[in-house]
């Protein structure tokens, strides 16, 4: 698991720090954030730069985005990608995102919401559910 980012390095410490603890940060294998790369959204470069880090390819990812300049970045960088909206975002385009989600849900709970793309069963993004979206977009 990786972020791609060009917020500032310290303010996605203090985000992942504050919201899930200290210890998340060593969820992620890379943390693509700040100036690391010439471009920044919606350029590609911060998902390339991530991308290469970890030794994938495109087609070994998903992005999950939240803004317009989000998804041009990421599928600039060739991945497939899952939005989910925020107020400042849900009227943004989403062109060649996977689908279109008010959130992301959470099981037995607060199901989510397909926006845009094929509904589905599923009522929260697990493994499962983005299998089937990528199969369904490959």
């Amino acid at each position: 698991m990786a972020i791609a980012t060009t917020t500032t390095p310290a303010n996605v410490d203090a985000l992942i720090t504050h919201t899930l603890g200290a210890d998340a940060l060593d969820w992620f294998e890379v943390i693509g954030a700040g100036d690391i790369v010439p471009n920044l959204k919606p350029a590609g470069d911060i998902y390339h730069y991530v991308l290469k880090q970890m030794n994938l390819k495109p087609n070994q990812a998903i992005a999950f985005e939240d803004s317009h300049n989000g998804i041009v970045s990421s599928t600039d960088a060739g991945l497939k990608t899952l939005i989910t909206v925020n107020e400042y975002t849900k009227m943004h385009q989403f062109d060649g995102a996977m689908a279109v989600l008010n959130h992301l849900g959470e099981p037995n709970n607060k199901p989510f919401t397909v926006l845009e793309g094929e509904r589905t069963e599923h009522t929260y993004v697990g493994i499962d559910y983005l299998q089937e979206l990528y199969a369904n977009t490959y």
